[in-house]
């Protein structure tokens, strides 16, 4: 009956939503800190309880509420503007947050099995990266007019082999050449 089939549809709906969250509960800043490499991303700039932290396990709560959802742009913006709003104001610090940022998008693609929760977080990881840098240049800086949106829209639509590509070009370690050797013949 229709009803039935309807029941079915929520609580696949709702498996689907509660499987896409759990991959996001593995990872964590101090996971991360304890990774052999740290793909550029100097996290022993600011001491572990220093707001940058919880400005960047603000942005992950926000992307876990938002799975699914291609706008992750808002949600952590809402979350964090009025809580932190010396790192809003700080290049430098936001800077360094765009850096943990690709630092996790690399970590998840290396330590997770073939899953296509990975390519998500990876995606939203690096499209938070590309937003930041483009906040302060547009924001802060003042050097560009507006934000490229098609580069942040390219990003969110991403395959696998243009997100290691992306993240490969941004850190200084070999970490993703075996990745980036399994997925450069795609087109």
């Amino acid at each position: 009956s229709r009803k039935k089939a309807k029941g079915k549809a929520r609580k696949a709906a709702k498996a689907k939503a509660e499987e896409e969250y759990a991959m996001f509960k593995p990872f964590s800043l101090t996971q991360f800190k304890k990774s052999s490499c740290t793909h550029g991303w100097n996290h022993d700039a600011y001491a572990s309880s220093h707001d940058c932290y919880n400005f960047v396990e603000a942005v992950m709560e926000a992307f876990r509420r938002n799975t699914g959802k291609f706008d992750i742009f808002d949600a952590p913006k809402e979350a964090t503007l009025h809580k932190y709003p010396e790192i809003w104001g700080d290049p430098t610090k936001f800077e360094w947050v765009a850096s943990a940022f690709v630092s996790i998008g690399v970590e998840v693609l290396i330590r997770q099995d073939d899953k296509v929760g990975k390519l998500i977080l990876s995606v939203y990881s690096i499209a938070y990266s590309e937003w930041i840098h483009q906040h302060v240049a547009c924001a802060l800086h003042k050097s560009v007019p507006t934000m490229y949106m098609a580069r942040l829209n390219d990003l969110m639509h991403a395959d696998q082999r243009r997100v290691i590509s992306y993240l490969k070009k941004r850190i200084p370690c070999s970490c993703l050449n075996a990745l980036y050797d399994r997925v450069k013949h795609l087109p």
